[in-house]
């Protein structure tokens, strides 16, 4: 919940005829960065996950798609990987319930695990689905420091971007991110800021949205300007980089 905004709101707004978007949420919600109880599913008597439903449909609401076309899978925030088979044919029934033209889902190689194995579960019932329908995957956490530009998007062949200018609807975007107040403020006791700093808001809502199209029959070695395996390798490695430096951090707070 939130990245359909982050990676595809503009997209969205620019859309005629949004009777015809459907979005679909792997997980619950019921989870937030920096909580001391990783367990706790309520926030100020109120239960975490029934608050970022209503968000999300307010957040739909403001982007013109009515709240009927939203599908919550539920599955617990940070298990999509063990839950793979059962994700797979949840989206498979969506998939053949709704027929789509395109699919949109987070990016391959993104740095959040859920969204990495959202894509994988995604993958697969695309496939066994027979679907014709066009593959697309946005971008939320696409930087990697190791990388030229430290931007992901930078190391993949242009030709297979699709970009789009959000400007004319930037405003509406940054009211479907404001309608996720459990992101973009300090939602809980003893937070030390929003989940969504306002200059990552701000970066977002700025644009433009970009898109990668991945005709399935094109090999990772067409899409990317430098060798798979160091995407990879990099896409393992940064994350350990940045526990690493964030416990640094957390132990130097404390002196």
């Amino acid at each position: 919940m939130d990245d359909e905004v982050l990676g595809c709101g503009g997209s969205v707004a620019l859309l005629p005829d949004k009777d015809r978007v459907f979005v679909a949420y792997a997980t619950d919600g019921r989870m937030l960065p920096g909580m001391i109880d990783p367990g706790q599913t309520t926030v100020n008597g109120r239960d975490l996950g029934a608050v970022r439903v209503e968000e999300t449909k307010a957040a739909l609401g403001v982007l013109g798609v009515p709240p009927g076309n939203a599908s919550f899978l539920g599955f617990p925030v940070g298990t999509v990987s063990s839950h793979e088979r059962e994700v797979v044919a949840a989206v498979r029934r969506l998939i053949d319930e709704i027929k789509p033209d395109q699919i949109l889902v987070p990016f391959r190689f993104d740095q959040h695990p859920d969204h990495v194995a959202l894509n994988k579960a995604c993958r697969a019932a695309h496939q066994e689905s027979g679907s014709k329908a066009q593959w697309y995957e946005y971008f939320i956490y696409f930087r990697m420091k190791l990388l030229h530009g430290g931007d992901i998007r930078q190391c993949i062949h242009p030709e297979h971007l699709s970009r789009f200018d959000i400007t004319s609807v930037s405003d509406t975007k940054r009211k479907a991110l404001e309608c996720f107040t459990s992101q973009v403020t300090v939602f809980f006791p003893g937070q030390k800021g929003p989940v969504f700093s306002p200059t990552m808001v701000d970066s977002f809502v700025a644009g433009p949205e970009m898109f990668l199209k991945w005709p399935a029959a094109l090999h990772e070695k067409q899409i990317f300007t430098v060798s798979p395996a160091w995407i990879r390798i990099v896409h393992c490695i940064e994350p350990i980089l940045k526990w690493n430096k964030d416990k640094l951090l957390m132990a130097l707070g404390r002196k």
